[in-house]
């Protein structure tokens, strides 16, 4: 990632362009934080997935749900960045929440 925008900053310098040190971090945070939701997403439903169905009652669904999403949620963080006004975040958590649906 940081390579490619140190190789489209060196091309745009050549071009005599001034390249946009703010755009550039915020198209970065945008992709970095789409991944993130993505892997976030991904590890739930696997793991959801994995619980076999019926359970034997709520409780083991509810808690197998709680300790899925703290892992969702855990992958999520560490891989998000300046998701300063929680957009990601709260993506993620409507994309889990349609998935229980």
């Amino acid at each position: 990632m940081f390579a490619s925008q140190v190789t489209s900053y060196t091309e745009a310098i050549r071009n005599g362009e001034m390249p946009c040190v703010e755009s550039a971090l915020k198209t970065m945070a945008i992709i970095e934080n789409t991944r993130a939701v993505d892997a976030a997403l991904r590890t739930y439903t696997e793991e959801m997935s994995a619980l076999q169905l019926p359970t034997v009652d709520y409780k083991t669904l509810n808690d197998h749900h709680f300790t899925t999403l703290q892992m969702a949620l855990h992958i999520f963080f560490n891989k998000a960045i300046m998701d300063e006004n929680h957009e990601f975040q709260a993506n993620l958590n409507v994309r889990i929440t349609y998935y229980l649906l």
